[in-house]
């Protein structure tokens, strides 16, 4: 597995990530995806605030109510002609409890959201309908990658995973691919530091230059 480091010319405030608990109720799937496949596969990338929220009520008696968030964007990542073509982008969409996997967003808070549209307008669930991050800060790996790092290797790179031990054979992994072993020790480093980048005519996993993705695996070592 290769490794590298990259520049980041962004000064940029520490970010801390939170993600919310499962309810009971709620059962679905989640694979442990890289963020910079959610990225490249998203439809819209966003940074938002919430400012309140709506109860709308189900039309359909044996249907769930639905909580409408009322958003203002305050930077968008990531666009395109599907997220352009929505009537309105100042609203998310969510189940009003976790049983039937909902989100609960608090006003006032940033979040950084990323996902495709669903029904002509922007929904989030638990079981990653619509990725969501609380964004009150941002750290410097994750800021650099949103503004170029992800972007800019959607389509020189690929990411393969690997959840089972040995489950990857290297000899059929060809040069624009980045192993992702999610059952190796240094699966977490590469989640929280790492991007898939292109480097002389092949890919691989680099930070944003700051060292840390380094110091990870040597941690983890």
């Amino acid at each position: 597995m290769s490794f590298t480091t990259s520049g980041c010319l962004l000064a940029v405030a520490a970010i801390a990530l939170s993600s919310f608990p499962f309810s009971s109720g709620c059962s679905c799937f989640r694979s442990n995806v890289h963020l910079q496949d959610l990225f490249c596969n998203a439809k819209y990338v966003l940074e938002v605030i919430v400012t309140g929220d709506k109860i709308i009520k189900s039309r359909d008696p044996f249907g769930f109510d639905q909580r409408r968030y009322d958003i203002t964007t305050t930077r968008v990542y990531k666009r395109s002609p599907e997220y352009d073509a929505l009537t309105s982008k100042n609203h998310i969409f969510t189940a009003t409890n976790s049983a039937a996997c909902g989100v609960f967003l608090e006003e006032g808070v940033k979040y950084l959201i990323l996902g495709t549209p669903r029904n002509g307008r922007i929904s989030l669930n638990l079981c990653q309908h619509g990725l969501y991050r609380k964004a009150d800060l941002i750290n410097e790996e994750l800021q650099c990658n949103l503004d170029y790092g992800f972007s800019q290797n959607c389509d020189k790179c690929k990411i393969q995973y690997c959840d089972e031990p040995g489950s990857c054979d290297q000899q059929q992994i060809d040069l624009r691919t980045c192993v992702f072993d999610q059952v190796d020790t240094q699966a977490t480093c590469i989640h929280e530091y790492a991007h898939c980048k292109s480097v002389a005519y092949r890919c691989v996993w680099s930070d944003s230059g700051s060292g840390k993705l380094d110091t990870c695996l040597n941690v983890e070592e």
